[in-house]
């Protein structure tokens, strides 16, 4: 069954045509090429190489594998072999594999990369790790590690012991102590191991794709403890900072990912310790062109999707149903966000059913260390914590065109008190309580953050000045129920007025419903 992507997404693209931008500052930053990926699932080898079939019902390990009719049997037969460029592993629609893990080996090439999907009909193959401790640091149902050039379509994948017995690697409040990886418990994870790499190895994997996968029911801790764990992830670990070592070109889209613990979708660089981007420059650990496209995510322990350490990255289309579901009250988090990036942006995503308290609990976050980092054209609503968080520390970046129907008390809650230059707040649409919201919980820098032709709904005539640094408001937001046809008016009058911004987003004014796959609703 397919989830229907919400026509108020529509309402956020006409976001663009309600008002000009009012500083030119703000127009220069310029937004990576979007670029979604194309989705082929094929049962044919690539360029010459092997396939290979799995059944768990008939297949036997005794068997060469290379043919329908004589499949492998087991998941460990999988795990033993390396295999070559351009091989592809088929496993059997409606097989099922409990207690094994996938972790084949070997890399493909730029020209024949390594494939693995499903063949016989239209149910998924089903992998589930059944929450069993691997004896190293990181493990998943199904795993790469130091690999690269393999491209992950079409699995149901599942890692739980007992989600109802939570696994404790909780921290009392106010301690910061780094934890113990060995019993964290993923889903689909990609790792890039510096400690098992010799100097002169190439410690930049490439071209990692994960799309059309089902992912849910992974058991893990529900407190962050450094984990970094959950649904999808891709990590680069290691005892000590090797240069040069991080992914290249990593593409998540179309899944869907249902109730994991932590994190729905996420990437870190966990050799560097310092907190900001100071080692990440130094070394060269950034992780470059990463998409994070059209994935639903719905009921995880603590956020959605967290990009980290990313440089050159788009996550867009995406939903997030329920997040903050299991986390502790003292601990801070958003649904989706980004830290530590550079040239990326976040649009046309949805957030809703967040927490009702929180130390953080909004839908979206600037978080700190950002650089020509943009949210543009997202929708948020039903989440009682408010809307955005800014932390500070951050160069050029740019709120711009977006919508909240989340109330709450704060709208834009500050926690940092220094800032690199100013961010922008331009041309976003919030609805509100005016009765109980205030504007900002604490404005450390106030001075270096600017709000331009921001309208708001719900709010006295102050309030709207104190939004816009003073400036009168150009337009009046009808009442809520009449807001998605009054862009719609709006984009009518606005022409091409505005940068050339009606013309690029014309496709999305009476397209159709955006569909996510939702295997299993």
């Amino acid at each position: 069954m397919k989830r229907k992507f919400s026509l108020v997404m529509s309402a956020a693209m006409i976001l663009s045509l309600i008002a000009p931008m009012t500083n030119a500052l703000a127009e220069d930053i310029q937004t990576p090429e979007t670029a979604t990926p194309e989705t082929v699932v094929t049962e044919d080898a690539a360029s010459g190489g092997t396939t290979y079939y799995v059944d768990s019902t008939i297949g036997d390990d005794s068997n060469s594998g290379t043919s329908p009719e004589t499949p492998w049997k087991s998941l460990d037969k999988v795990t033993a072999t390396t295999f070559l460029p351009g091989d592809t592993i088929l496993l059997k629609s409606g097989s099922v594999w409990n207690g094994e893990w996938l972790w084949p080996k070997g890399s493909g090439t730029a020209d024949a990369p390594i494939k693995i999907d499903k063949y016989g009909g239209d149910a998924l193959p089903v992998i589930n790790g059944m929450g069993i401790d691997r004896g190293m640091n990181y493990s998943g149902a199904v795993h790469l590690r130091n690999q690269e050039y393999w491209e992950i379509r079409n699995l149901e994948v599942t890692n739980d012991d007992d989600f109802d017995v939570d696994i404790d690697l909780s921290r009392p409040q106010g301690d910061n102590s780094w934890s113990s990886q060995a019993e964290t418990r993923n889903g689909i994870l990609i790792i890039a191991d510096g400690d098992l790499l010799n100097d002169d190895d190439d410690g930049i994997f490439d071209h990692i794709y994960i799309e059309n996968c089902y992912v849910h029911d992974v058991d893990g801790p529900n407190d962050w403890n450094d984990t970094f764990t959950g649904g999808i992830i891709y990590n680069v670990v290691g005892t000590k900072i090797r240069p040069n070592t991080s992914f290249r070109d990593i593409r998540i889209a179309y899944n869907t990912i249902r109730k994991v613990d932590l994190l729905g979708i996420t990437g870190f660089v966990q050799m560097a310790k310092s907190g900001y981007q100071d080692d990440v420059d130094t070394y060269n650990l950034w992780m470059e062109d990463i998409y994070i496209g059209h994935n639903y995510i719905e009921d995880v322990a603590q956020g959605g999707i967290d990009l980290c350490d990313a440089r050159n990255a788009v996550v867009e289309y995406n939903v997030v149903d329920g997040f903050l579901k299991r986390y502790p009250n003292f601990r801070p988090t958003v649904a989706l966000y980004p830290w530590k990036c550079e040239n990326s942006v976040l649009q046309y995503n949805e957030v809703y059913n967040g927490p009702s308290t929180n130390a953080d609990g909004s839908p979206y976050d600037m978080d700190s260390a950002l650089k020509n980092v943009v949210y543009q054209f997202n929708y948020s609503h039903n989440n009682p914590c408010g809307w955005m968080l800014y932390m500070g520390r951050n160069t050029n970046d740019i709120i711009r065109y977006n919508i909240s129907d989340d109330g709450g008390d704060f709208i834009i809650k500050y926690f940092l008190t220094a800032n690199a230059t100013p961010a922008y707040f331009v041309n976003n649409v919030i609805m509100y309580d005016g009765a109980r919201t205030t504007f900002m919980h604490r404005d450390p820098f106030k001075s270096q953050t600017y709000f331009y032709n921001n309208v708001c709904n719900g709010v006295q005539r102050e309030h709207n000045k104190k939004l816009n640094n003073g400036l009168p408001i150009l337009h009046k937001v009808p009442p809520k129920r009449d807001y998605g046809r009054y862009f719609c008016i709006m984009a009518e009058k606005g022409g091409t007025s505005h940068g050339g911004l009606t013309e690029k987003l014309s496709p999305f004014f009476h397209a159709k419903k955006q569909e996510v796959n939702a295997y299993g609703r």
